[in-house]
């Protein structure tokens, strides 16, 4: 081993390249570790248990104080100025939409006269024909509020397929004499006059003038599962029509519509009558009137449109009424 002399002649140790450190050097050159981070005050929040807990107190609380918010709200804001949770465009709900089928004229659409025969045994016999009421016809339609506040409903205006009515029909006929009855709202409409509108009608049918609209304009208000029921009779003088009914309506300060079809979800149709009664094929009478004196017939007395025109001639009728058989035909 090389060594290096001291003075004196002293030798001392040659250190060579590479040769191990001792242990004091190790510690006296080592760095010490760099300290972990410490967590972060979101973390440390979201792994706390009683965060969590004072989370779910807090929207508790909040839905809470927003329920009780609202009820104070309607209590003393006007219903139509607090926001609605329903679809504006839901928050009238068409419960019923059914023909008046008791009284009337009706004529009966692709059936034969053996069939009609037949469907007469049956006393549910509007449901077995397509019938088509002839000159007026009347419809109950019930509108039910959906909406957590107040629906105003402010028109109700038939629309006319294609924008007009046809040529009147002809066909078999069926009458039945009126006795009776009357709705909730009345409301008339003459549908095949230009800009149809709806009238409001007495029980007696006198027309007590625009409804929705004028100096006299009224409104029908349904709170929230509160239901109206509507009558509305349709005339037609001159065509065929074809309509639905647009609803206006107002709900927390803003308009919106929407649309009411007829049964089965079909247009609503009438026909005018024809101008001449003769024009009918064949026409089965009212059996009231048509029996013995004032009674009942145990069945429908059938007849033509010469017959028909006989009767209305008796009776003083225009065309389309709904009358008894005349004299020459009564058992």
């Amino acid at each position: 081993m090389s060594t290096d002399r001291r003075p004196g002649g002293a030798r001392r140790p040659r250190v060579r390249p590479g040769r191990a450190l001792t242990r004091s050097s190790v510690r006296r050159g080592a760095r010490r570790p760099a300290p972990e981070p410490e967590p972060s005050r979101l973390r440390r929040m979201v792994n706390s248990p009683l965060n969590w807990l004072l989370a779910v107190v807090l929207v508790v609380a909040t839905t809470t104080f927003q329920d009780v918010l609202g009820s104070t709200l309607g209590a003393l804001l006007p219903l139509d100025r607090v926001p609605d949770r329903v679809a504006p465009g839901e928050a009238i709900d068409v419960v019923t939409v059914r023909s008046e089928r008791e009284i009337g004229t009706w004529m009966a659409r692709d059936a034969t006269v053996s069939e009609i025969d037949a469907a007469l045994e049956d006393p549910y016999w509007p449901q077995e024909l397509d019938l088509i009421d002839v000159g007026w016809g009347s419809w109950i339609i019930t509108l039910e509020g959906r909406a957590q506040q107040q629906v105003r409903i402010t028109d109700i205006v038939p629309e006319l397929e294609n924008g007009r009515c046809g040529e009147p029909l002809t066909g078999p006929l069926l009458l039945t004499a009126p006795e009776g009855g009357g709705p909730v709202v009345q409301l008339q409409v003459d549908i095949d006059q230009p800009n149809a509108r709806l009238h409001g009608s007495t029980d007696t049918g006198e027309d007590t003038g625009p409804y929705f609209t004028g100096p006299t304009a009224q409104h029908v208000t349904l709170d929230r599962n509160e239901s109206v029921a509507f009558r509305i009779t349709a005339h037609a003088d001159q065509g065929h029509c074809r309509w639905t009914y647009r609803v206006e309506y107002e709900v927390a300060g803003a308009a919106h519509t929407t649309r009411i079809d007829g049964p089965g979800g079909a247009p609503f149709e009438i026909t005018a009558p024809r101008r001449d009664a003769a024009d009918y094929p064949v026409v089965w009478f009212s059996p009231q009137g048509c029996g013995p004196g004032p009674e009942f017939s145990a069945e429908r007395v059938r007849g033509t449109g010469e017959d028909y025109a006989r009767a209305l001639e008796e009776f003083g009728a225009p065309v389309g009424q709904p009358v008894s058989c005349p004299a020459h035909l009564r058992r």
